[in-house]
């Protein structure tokens, strides 16, 4: 929980007033990062915590029990997509604090492929919107917004969209354990 917490803290930003105090700040979690490589571990830990819901076969699973029964969290989804991210931004001193500038930056400079770079993007940005999208509909019958969908109700797209996040998530979670745990 407390790695979770720190997370945010990452999406930092200068908003108004002066830029160099962002900028040192920055140069201090760069140098403390390289200086304790091990905080990174627990990050990729951290990472490594979500699984996809997705079955052997490769359909979506559904939680039995409970409030929450036969949804997903998009919500978690997504994080799984920032978390890679945010990793290896940090791992490389990338200062974007948005997903998809980190992905750009992190295409740029060759930390991942063009390829990887285009997908994530795509799906990320897609699922941003499905959230949105469902987020309304719930605030439109007059329910609170909330992350949790029932893929049943998804088109067929959304649902191939959903199991291709999943796909490349357990993807980035191989990618995450062999560069920060040495393949454990």
């Amino acid at each position: 929980m407390d790695i979770l917490k720190i997370n945010i803290y990452f999406d930092f930003r200068s908003l108004y007033g002066e830029n160099s105090l962002a900028e040192e700040l920055w140069d201090f979690i760069g140098a403390t990062i390289k200086e304790h490589p091990e905080f990174l571990l627990h990050f990729a830990e951290d990472a490594l915590l979500y699984k996809p819901p997705i079955t052997l076969f490769g359909n979506i699973a559904l939680r039995d029990k409970g409030d929450d029964k036969e949804t997903i969290s998009l919500k978690g989804v997504i994080s799984a997509i920032v978390q890679f991210a945010r990793i290896y931004a940090l791992k490389n001193q990338i200062r974007e604090n948005n997903t998809l500038e980190r992905l750009r930056v992190l295409k740029d400079k060759e930390f991942i492929k063009e390829l990887t770079c285009r997908e994530t993007s795509e799906v990320y940005s897609m699922l941003m919107h499905m959230r949105f999208k469902y987020q309304a509909k719930s605030m439109g019958i007059g329910d609170l917004p909330h992350n949790r969908i029932n893929p049943k109700t998804l088109t067929d797209i959304e649902r191939e969209i959903l199991k291709k996040a999943f796909v490349d998530i357990n993807g980035f979670q191989s990618k995450i354990s062999y560069d920060f745990k040495g393949g454990v």
